[in-house]
């Protein structure tokens, strides 16, 4: 026998069997004969009933015996039994409970191979209500030890297997899952009919010896589809185990807590994707909550930005740090809603209610970035200066050590490195800090005096020079960076920066002390820092999340709710595991951990915890907490026999089947390595590439800019769509008596007065947040060698232009030569033309046999190109630090000079020994789940239901009291005070009892077609509904309608007959 298990059995009579699972029956008395029920296996893709004929059927027995386990039999399906009996009734909770029946067999999908499902259908000796063994309610009353055995979810319908349910909690996606269980069905049905095949052929060639077979090679039964799930019973089943897993995974989200700053945001993208309007409405965000080292305290999903929707979420966040007895973080790091934006603000005037609440428990801080973002999206994005301008601005806000500046000098002089640090260098090894609100007023205000007089001199070395100066456009050199626009939106910023908005705390710098590292193995060890401050790591989530949710469009409120859980408890696991930590991996479910680390049988997972019992009430997320503020019904436990949960994925493009795969761009996901995501990539896209229409391609980061990022979504911004207060001045900003004004139309200076000026309107951005790669201490691994394998291919060798001496001397000698052209493909090519032809002269000169070839090797394209870049970047940088003229490059010269000084203040700050990163791990509090159910405890409740009977009344007293009298309907009651009063009128005396006697329930007299009314009349039954018509309270036009309406029906009763009595007729004719 050839099973569809795969398990193979000779009998002694040397036949062979095949059933309808895939089995084939040849006999050696040349009879072979397939199942009659074999077509059933494949009549379609999901067929409303399953062939049962290779589900196994245990006796109740069998299955009290087996108790939890998996029964295999020859030619079925492997049995999963789950029949513990150690709970009590979910129901009235009695540990009474008897074992009725053997319950309903199901098929439960796994890999492979599916497998059934069956359990013991119990009742209750208290409340004789039925339940199942392997139903949730019930399971729940178990030992954690014999809940953990259970490896399946199931509702009314089929069942998931365990193997399957850890694919969903990856984050894969129902399609992906589904796709790849029939790849692995499909191999495994192939493999069952190879198995046949060889049977069948190894009888066939028994034929010597008295062995036939009869049937055919194709007896084998088709590819049983039905084993393949179907989208609607994956998404269920996932949406399903979720809900069993909901509260443990609440538990251990309560246990992330912070110890020194709160970073939130929101954000748009992923709930427009979702079908969550009736909850929140058409314009729902995210709003998330994020710790120390980018941990995720939550994520909810609120009807808009305002804070009052949000107020439940941060009480919880509070508590959960005084429950656990950590203290709450001093900072809370905004993009907006800082101070109110009034000079001097105090608490006592601080905005809306909730904002006041917030400024009353946290220190309420300005992400740096977004004060440089809404600078930065008021200069025209194609302004040479621009660059310089943000990168000045950025050294004005940070300080950076001086000490570990000059240590990582060295350690790249040691490693051969040339030019500055990398940006990611300078955030990993270098200590910064946000000075007194003073003195980075001051600082920013000096860059801001020497931007306008470059402005100035660009302005007069264009006159001096004869060029236009009225009607300019971005591409003249008089064009003006510093505008009223910039300047108005400057002053509002300058009011946070004075109000101590972005200004560190000196007693509490944002900064810890992750390890040591030895730089590119040179044997320099420097120190490695973390960064604590701002909402970079509130960026990175939503970089992450958008990209998880970016496949799964038009999903429904459960399942997000679901994938959103698992996916915070693997990007907690992964951030903490990064650290060092030493947590449990990313699909294990709380449940399971609780019941191996409370035992002692796992001490694998130190460093990782879990809240109390019933804490995770506190905690909601996602669309649960959006029900709870929008005061909706909340949800319950769906009917998951529905076998369908909506989602769209017949319109998905498939996520990736690893964060890992996605594209390495500063959007890149975050949660496997880095601790943290501002200013952690050395290469990235353009500051505030996409912030206006006119933002050019081309524009690079700042590449000493403290704050790298990329916008994702800015709304237009245009001249007319920011207005300024009419009592602006130019009081706090004192210029030169040579500047003057602009003389663009649309750029006309503006006087700027610090004394009141509005709070810059809220920018509600995604900002995309950068990944921190630990430099490790050995070399970099080996990687791709391209030049290698070019040449294995057959392609020459090819250098750069500045190879050597002489071939960097005739490039020179050919780009001079060529006129200036926009398209830098077109000019790489004809530079490369002509240095094929310089090379192919030089090598056609006659020279001495022993002399050798000139030394000019071949260039690539690719390097023909970097350097031609590199040459117009050299070109333009005098333009773009605005270094038209001597009195130009002073100013450039004295601002730095001006930068590069310290307060003495701040050079106390940066002397300050950094903290160690160590994040706040509250101690577990274990739950050791429900008390077993022992034969004792089944004794004393006996004993209790037996004393309780004999408290009672006897049977026999019982039975004798009267029966609860029903109420009588009003109609009713009202024919029968009609009928009382005609017979009062007719003199009728009520009848006494009469046992067995039909009577009138209206009048309750005798209803017999003898008993007649004084006028003849008898009691009629109108029809099968049964209702009496009383000639003592009914109308006589009643009765007389029903008789007419019956003579009616009778009438084309009889047509009808008689109809198709002509018809029979005519058809014999």
């Amino acid at each position: 026998t050839t099973s569809s298990t795969g398990s193979t059995t000779t009998s002694s009579t040397g036949s062979t069997t095949t059933s309808s699972t895939g089995s084939t029956t040849t006999s050696s008395t040349g009879s072979i004969t397939a199942s009659a029920d074999l077509p059933k296996v494949g009549s379609g893709p999901v067929p409303p009933k399953f062939d049962n004929s290779d589900f196994q059927s245990p006796t109740i027995s069998e299955l009290r015996a087996i108790g939890i386990g998996i029964k295999t039999f020859p030619g079925k399906l492997d049995l999963l039994v789950y029949c513990p009996l150690k709970g009590r009734c979910p129901h009235c909770k009695s540990a009474l409970l008897t074992a009725n029946s053997v319950g309903k067999r199901k098929l439960c999908y796994a890999i492979p191979w599916p497998k059934t499902i069956v359990g013991v259908d119990m009742r209750c000796g208290k409340c004789n209500k039925h339940f199942m063994t392997h139903d949730t309610n019930y399971v729940n009353t178990l030992p954690s030890e014999e809940q953990i055995k259970r490896e399946f979810v199931t509702a009314k319908g089929n069942g998931s297997h365990i193997s399957l349910l850890r694919l969903l909690r990856s984050g894969l996606t129902v399609a992906q899952v589904e796709r790849y269980i029939q790849d692995e069905v499909r191999e495994h049905y192939l493999l069952l009919k190879s198995k046949y095949i060889e049977l069948w052929d190894k009888v066939e060639a028994m034929r010597g010896v008295g062995k036939v077979n009869v049937a055919s090679r194709d007896a084998f039964p088709p590819f049983p589809a039905h084993y393949v799930p179907g989208r609607p019973h994956l998404t269920a089943m996932f949406v399903r185990d979720y809900w069993e897993n909901k509260s443990h995974i609440m538990r251990e989200l309560r246990t992330i807590v912070s110890n020194h700053s709160l970073a939130v945001d929101h954000q748009r993208k992923v709930v427009k994707r979702t079908l969550g309007g009736d909850i929140v409405g058409n314009g729902g965000q995210t709003f998330t909550i994020c710790g120390d080292f980018g941990v995720i305290c939550g994520v909810y999903v609120v009807p808009d930005t305002a804070l009052s929707w949000v107020k439940k979420a941060m009480d919880e966040v509070v508590d959960r740090h005084q429950s656990a007895g950590v203290e709450v973080p001093r900072s809370l790091y905004m993009d907006c809603g800082c101070c109110s934006g009034t000079p001097h603000s105090t608490l006592s005037n601080t905005g809306t209610s909730v904002a006041a609440l917030w400024r009353s428990s946290f220190s309420v801080k300005l992400d740096a970035m977004h004060l440089m973002l809404r600078i930065g999206r008021e200069m025209n994005a194609e302004h040479p200066r621009r660059k310089k301008f943000l990168v000045d601005l950025s050294h004005a806000i940070f300080m950076q050590h001086e000490g570990d500046q000059q240590q990582l000098m060295k350690a790249r002089e040691a490693a051969g490195l040339e030019g500055p640090p990398t940006r990611t260098e300078r955030v990993k090894f270098i200590r910064r800090v946000v000075g007194e609100p003073e003195s980075v007023a001051e600082r920013m205000v000096l860059v801001l005096k020497a931007h306008r007089e470059l402005d100035y001199q660009c302005r007069s070395q264009a006159e001096a020079a004869g060029m236009e100066v009225d009607n300019l456009t971005v591409a003249d050199v008089a064009y003006p960076l510093v505008t009223r626009r910039l300047m108005g939106v400057f002053q509002q910023q300058l009011v946070h920066v004075r109000n101590g908005c972005i200004s560190d705390n000196p007693d509490h710098l944002p900064y810890v002390k992750v390890g040591t590292v030895n730089f590119h193995s040179t044997g320099h060890h420097l120190e490695h820092y973390q960064s604590l401050r701002g909402t970079s790591k509130v960026e990175a989530v939503h970089s992450v999340l958008d990209r998880t949710f970016y496949t799964q469009r038009g999903i429904g409120a459960e399942v997000f709710d679901a994938r959103l859980g698992w996916w915070i408890l693997a990007y907690n696991r992964r951030r903490l595991r990064a650290l060092g930590k030493k947590v449990p991996p990313d699909t294990m479910p709380p449940k399971v951990c609780e019941h191996y680390v409370s035992r002692g049988l796992c001490t694998d997972f130190p460093d990782w915890s879990i809240a109390a019992a019933g804490s995770e009430a506190n905690v909601k997320i996602g669309y649960d907490y959006g029900r709870l503020v929008t005061v909706k019904e909340q949800w319950v436990e769906p009917d998951f026999n529905m076998e369908a949960v909506h989602t769209d994925d017949d319109q998905v493009v498939p996520d990736p089947l690893e964060e890992r795969s996605m594209v390495a761009t500063s959007a890149e996901a975050l949660e496997e390595l880095g601790l943290d995501v501002g200013d952690l990539v050395d290469e990235a896209p353009s500051f505030f590439e996409h912030e206006l229409p006119n933002a050019s391609a081309t524009s690079n980061v700042p590449e000493d800019m403290d704050m790298a990022m990329a916008i994702e979504e800015l709304p237009n911004v245009t001249t007319a769509s920011i207005e300024l207060p009419p009592n602006v001045t130019t009081a706090s900003i004192e210029l030169p008596p040579n500047v003057t004004t602009a003389s663009n139309e649309d750029d006309e200076e503006m006087a700027i007065d610090d004394s009141t000026t509005p709070d810059a309107a809220c920018i509600d951005n995604s900002v995309l947040a950068w990944r921190n790669v630990p430099i490790p201490d050995s070399s970099p691994g080996r990687r791709r060698n391209v030049s290698r394998l070019r040449t294995m291919g057959g392609d020459p060798t090819c250098v750069p232009p500045d190879f050597n001496s002489n071939m960097l001397a005739i490039w020179e000698e050919l780009w001079h030569s060529m006129p200036q052209s926009g398209r830098v493909g077109v000019t790489v090519n004809s530079l490369l033309q002509r240095y094929k032809e310089r090379c192919q002269a030089l090598r056609k000169r006659p020279r001495h046999p022993s002399a050798s070839p000139p030394a000019l090797l071949p260039v690539s394209f690719a390097l023909a190109k970097d350097w031609l870049l590199k040459q117009q970047k050299a070109q333009s940088e005098a333009l773009q630090t605005g270094a038209v003229n001597e009195d130009a490059r002073e100013v450039v010269a004295d601002l730095n000079r001006s930068l590069a000084e310290q307060p003495a203040s701040t050079t106390a700050l940066l002397e300050q020994p950094a903290r160690l990163a160590s994040p706040v791990v509250p101690p577990p509090v274990m739950s050791l789940g429900p008390e077993p159910v022992t034969d004792c405890v089944r004794a004393e409740e006996r004993a209790e239901k037996r004393a309780r009977r004999q408290t009672e009344k006897p049977r026999a007293v019982s039975r004798q009291k009267a029966p609860k009298k029903k109420a009588i309907p009003p109609e009713l009651e009202e024919r029968q005070q009609r009928a009382s009063a005609r017979m009062l009128e007719l003199g009728i005396p009520p009848l006494q009892a009469l046992d067995g006697k039909r009577r009138c329930p209206v009048c309750h007299q005798l209803r017999t077609a003898s008993d007649k009314t004084p006028d003849g009349q008898i009691h009629r039954v109108l029809g099968r509904s049964n209702q009496v018509w009383c000639p003592y309270a009914d109308d006589r036009a009643i009765l007389e309608a029903f008789e007419k309406e019956q003579k009616e029906r009778i009438q084309a009763a009889w047509q009808r007959a008689n109809e198709a009595k002509r018809m029979k007729k005519n058809q014999h004719t």
